[in-house]
């Protein structure tokens, strides 16, 4: 299983580095030098703390991808989608969250590299759908995208509902890239038209 507190320390420690920015921005506006000062040194601290997070459990991530051949299939698929989880939740925190893409494009080479050629090797691709219903928007965009072709009517959905709340992010990048392009077309004219309800309504307020 993943490392059930993995998530949540990264996210207190996001929260933490937050605090400190808004504790420096209100420092700036009070022209507090000192406080300023003592902001940045605690938002650096928690971002420190937030890559040693990330370092640790990207570690737990190799290690995931040493497959011992001579356990049976079902011991090494399951390592395989461990493995596949834990690499698309570390490019989407690389890539979303530290804003470090050539970290994040790593781990997600691996997946496609190691991961996805040993789950052919026993012909398990297809317990990738058991992702798809995973907690994190980048496992179950990645685990859609290749169940595709055997499996379009379970994952044009997923993609869907990922595209349209994760635009601009890593998984939105993924699911926009594995639907057809009329569907991609079609959920910009939705967001255009709910932007333009919310200009109206905006002018009608201000009017």
């Amino acid at each position: 299983m993943l490392d059930p507190h993995f998530e949540t320390n990264l996210n207190r420690l996001q929260g933490k580095v937050i605090e400190s920015l808004r504790a420096k921005g209100k420092a700036i506006l009070e022209e507090n030098q000192a406080a300023i000062d003592h902001a940045a040194e605690q938002a650096a601290t928690h971002a420190l703390a937030a890559r040693a997070e990330m370092k640790a459990e990207a570690k737990r991530y190799a290690a995931d991808l040493r497959i011992d051949p001579a356990v049976d299939d079902d011991m090494k698929a399951d390592q395989l989608l461990r493995a596949f989880a834990r690499g698309c939740r570390l490019t989407r925190l690389w890539d979303d969250v530290l804003g470090e893409i050539p970290a994040g494009t790593r781990h997600s080479q691996k997946i496609f590299r190691i991961v996805l050629p040993a789950l052919d090797a026993i012909g398990r691709r297809g317990d990738l759908a058991k992702l798809l219903n995973d907690p994190d928007p980048s496992v179950r965009a990645r685990a859609a995208l290749l169940l595709m072709d055997t499996m379009p009517d379970q994952c044009v959905p997923i993609l869907k509902e990922v595209y349209r709340t994760q635009r601009m992010l890593d998984a939105g990048w993924i699911a926009g890239w594995a639907l057809p392009e009329n569907i991609v077309e079609r959920i910009h004219s939705e967001h255009a038209e709910v932007a333009a309800q919310r200009r109206r309504m905006l002018s009608a307020d201000s009017a």
